[in-house]
């Protein structure tokens, strides 16, 4: 017959429970860097000039699948720098000309946890278009609340009615 002698050890109910520093040290201890992977369709949702006509500002939003996440939706916010061009004001449409933008990010998994990250980007006004970025995630809610990491961003429009295609890849931290 097993039983407990005295000396063995506290019970659970005489063990304190940790203190709030101490939860963070845990919960800090149990964070490990793993690969992320994405790919979705995207939309455009809205595009217009700011008032004071330096960034036209692009709201975008798409669907499908990423590592840690499943089933994901996605919202890009882009600041696009107008390029103006004091010679041609009208050239920054015109194929070949460069743009850079700036975006803020955020992925929502099925169970409402979103990951945030921005990047800044660059390329060449034309279709197709193809763009390249690099961002920091930046936390997030649920289980991503303190996450951390890098991301790559990778979009294809191939024309102004087609839905382009995006993926982020890198590692998060969580």
């Amino acid at each position: 017959m097993a039983g407990c002698s005295e000396g063995e050890g506290p019970l659970p109910a005489d063990v304190a429970p940790l203190s709030v520093e101490d939860q963070s040290a845990l919960k800090a201890a149990k964070k490990h860097t793993v690969p992320f992977k994405s790919s979705f369709e995207m939309w455009g949702v809205d595009f217009y000039l700011d008032q004071g006509g330096e960034f036209f500002h692009q709201e975008l939003a798409g669907e499908g699948n990423a590592t840690h996440m499943g089933k994901t939706k996605v919202v890009i916010l882009d600041e696009l720098l107008y390029p103006d061009d004091p010679d041609d004001p009208d050239n920054y449409f015109n194929p070949g000309y460069p743009w850079t933008a700036t975006a803020d990010v955020i992925l929502t998994a099925a169970n409402g946890d979103e990951l945030r990250f921005n990047y800044a980007s660059s390329f060449m006004m034309g279709y197709p278009i193809d763009v390249v970025g690099h961002g920091l995630i930046t936390g997030g809610t649920g289980r991503f609340s303190d996450a951390s990491g890098e991301m790559t961003y990778k979009g294809h429009w191939p024309s102004a009615t087609e839905n382009g295609k995006v993926t982020f890849t890198g590692k998060i931290k969580y």
